[in-house]
């Protein structure tokens, strides 16, 4: 890369290495590097590091003086995902209260741009992983549950731009506004197109007994401390279109045609329907 310029392998091990106020950890790694003094770069054209929660392998260029990231990309296979949790304590400030995981997941990150404008594209599956959110929703291990985003990190800690979630066959689509990484407070929105119900009640805790069918369509608006639900200003619209809702036996509801809008102080419920054994029913409410 010009006159110059130095390149090598360097082989290091860490005994109790901490980042933070994590935990000290064991820390592996091997990198290929090459330095152009000239230019004030740095090429790692190799980087593969072990820790007990998973392995990283990447490459990536960047400018020493300005600090510049021209890319860098990192993947991540067979992160263990409470062990990361463990080791890093701090990271729980992020996570909303009443979730819950274990298992292994893995990701892909491309980083461009300055710690003041960052671009992040981050991809993650989480097929292998057990999730739960309190008494609501719970994802069981080997079944497909991938997020795909590409987001803007401003001054270090505030985050914007869109992702989309992918849970077997139903895909959502979302985007998070102005949310700041130190308090957890900003906006989100999430939208689905219509997808079947089918197969949601292993998912959903309160109806692991019934059998679910018929098609929804979900929109949800969060604003607030995302990690603290109960302190968020929330609205939400859902749409069910034939649904079914049935236990065991046989019993529950039946053909449910539902538009119901949801906010913290107001209920609206119109054009709705469902049958109850042989009884239909119609109803509104506000």
């Amino acid at each position: 890369k010009g006159q110059g310029t130095l390149s090598g392998l360097a082989n290091f091990e860490l005994k109790d290495f901490q980042s933070g106020k994590s935990l000290p950890f064991a820390l592996t790694g091997i990198t290929q590097f090459f330095w152009d003094p000239v230019q004030d770069s740095v090429e790692f054209r190799q980087i593969t590091l072990k820790a007990p929660f998973g392995e990283l392998e990447g490459k990536g260029v960047m400018n020493v003086e300005t600090g510049e990231i021209g890319e860098v990309r990192l993947t991540g296979r067979k992160f263990v995902l409470e062990e990361i949790v463990r080791r890093f304590p701090s990271s729980q400030a992020f996570l909303p209260l009443d979730i819950g995981f274990s298992g292994e997941g893995g990701f892909d990150l491309t980083l461009q741009g300055t710690l003041d404008y960052l671009t992040v594209h981050l991809n993650f599956d989480l097929t292998s992983a057990v999730l739960a959110y309190g008494k609501i929703f719970a994802k069981p291990k080997d079944y497909p549950f991938i997020v795909n985003s590409g987001l803007l990190l401003k001054g270090g800690n505030i985050l914007s731009g869109d992702f989309s979630l992918r849970i077997k066959q139903t895909t959502m689509k979302g985007s998070f506004t102005d949310l700041d990484m130190k308090t957890g407070i900003g906006e989100l929105t999430l939208l689905t197109n219509k997808f079947e119900l089918e197969g949601w009640e292993t998912l959903l805790v309160p109806f692991n007994d019934y059998k679910i069918s018929g098609a929804a369509k979900i929109l949800i608006h969060w604003k607030g401390d995302l990690t603290r639900l109960g302190k968020t200003d929330k609205t939400s619209n859902f749409t069910f279109e034939n649904a079914s809702f049935l236990s065991a036996d046989g019993r529950g509801i039946r053909k449910l045609h539902l538009l119901m809008d949801v906010s913290d102080l107001n209920l609206k419920i119109k054009d709705s329907s469902f049958e109850a054994g042989e009884n239909p029913v119609q109803f509104e409410a506000e």
